[in-house]
């Protein structure tokens, strides 16, 4: 609406509105995935981070997943210049075989990177729901919920992929994809999408009952034992936790007394 309105104001002719709304649609489209893909590497870093008992996470899985992160924009960024060229190319001129070409396999082609890199995030989750496993979380709650939301991400993105290799890799025909196939691909997106933001937003909501389950047994144990603020003045010369030692006595055998450093009391002696 903002946009038509800018448009009427400078008096530009418009023949087709539509495509404007196409072309914001699709470009909202790849940023939303672009996001996507960022929310869930951040998540995988702070899993990481917990895993290690550490506030940083690994370096080298950081910048991989930065190179990702440039791929998956550039790639997209590219395909929404060729959807705006085409579009404009079919509004103010003739139809360009060539240019529909080369925008119909560039989406095809960012259809499959978003599957490979879904597949790593769906890896990378189960590391940790295995982590999660083995007890070292406190509660298993964020994982699971980042689990179903890693699966249906993966479903998300495999379900084009699929279709244009299918339709347009094995078979070389895109003519041949059915009609009703448009509707069974967008119910099927509707619902992996909200299983995907479903178990983000409860992973998120959960976050805080994740954490080192040994530091979270300390710091209840702590909190309700607090430790001794005094010292026992004939223990504070023995550091390091040591203590004074202890002889021992055969048994039977009365313990020797050493009488030489004793006072010894002398009373005179009267004669007799």
């Amino acid at each position: 609406m903002v946009v038509w309105e800018a448009l009427y104001i400078a008096d530009a002719e418009v023949t087709r509105y539509y495509l404007i709304d196409l072309m914001l649609w699709d470009f909202f489209r790849v940023m939303g995935i672009c996001l996507t893909f960022c929310v869930f590497w951040n998540l995988i870093h702070n899993f990481l981070a917990h895993i290690r008992g550490s506030d940083k996470p690994h370096v080298a899985v950081s910048i991989v997943h930065y190179i990702f992160i440039v791929i998956i924009v550039v790639v997209s960024l590219a395909e929404w210049g060729l959807c705006v060229a085409s579009y404009v190319r079919s509004a103010t001129s003739r139809y360009d075989d060539t240019l529909q070409f080369t925008w119909t396999h560039l989406s095809g082609a960012s259809e499959v990177i978003y599957w490979v890199f879904s597949m790593e995030i769906v890896a990378w989750m189960i590391f940790a729901a295995n982590k999660a496993g083995n007890d070292i979380f406190v509660s298993k709650m964020p994982t699971m919920a980042i689990v179903t939301a890693a699966i249906s991400w993966f479903a998300v993105c495999s379900v084009p992929a699929i279709i244009y290799i299918h339709y347009t890799l094995v078979l070389a025909d895109y003519s041949q994809w059915p009609i009703y196939l448009d509707v069974v691909r967008a119910v099927l997106k509707f619902i992996f999408w909200v299983g995907t933001y479903t178990g983000i937003l409860l992973c998120c909501s959960k976050w805080h009952m994740l954490g080192d389950e040994q530091k979270y047994s300390a710091q209840q144990y702590q909190s309700q034992y607090p430790p001794a603020q005094t010292q026992q003045p004939y223990l504070a010369q023995f550091s390091g936790g040591q203590y004074p030692p202890v002889q021992q006595q055969p048994y039977g055998v009365s313990p020797y007394v050493d009488h030489s450093a004793q006072n010894q009391s002398h009373h005179p002696v009267s004669p007799q």
